[in-house]
């Protein structure tokens, strides 16, 4: 259940709405070079916590023996393409 609860919790929902305006900004072409850097910490930072949360879920399939395909469907992490 702690494997569970790691992989549930994601970043805030604060710097997750900092990212898509950032990420709106850069689209329109409209950021400033402070910008564009946080930007980019923030692309690191999500990332990074990708990378983390994948782990986890990978630890959990071995821990059932089932494909980590299996444990992203099972805990519907799936992108509706793949699916």
């Amino acid at each position: 259940s702690v494997l569970l609860a790691e992989i549930a919790q994601g970043l805030p929902d604060a710097v997750w709405q900092r990212y898509r305006r950032l990420m709106e900004g850069s689209r329109d072409e409209t950021l400033t070079t402070d910008e564009h850097r946080e930007l980019m910490n923030l692309v690191d930072r999500v990332e990074c916590d990708h990378a983390r949360r994948l782990a986890r879920v990978a630890k959990l399939a071995r821990l059932r023996g089932i494909s980590l395909e299996e444990a992203m469907r099972q805990l519907e992490l799936m992108p509706a393409s793949i699916v």
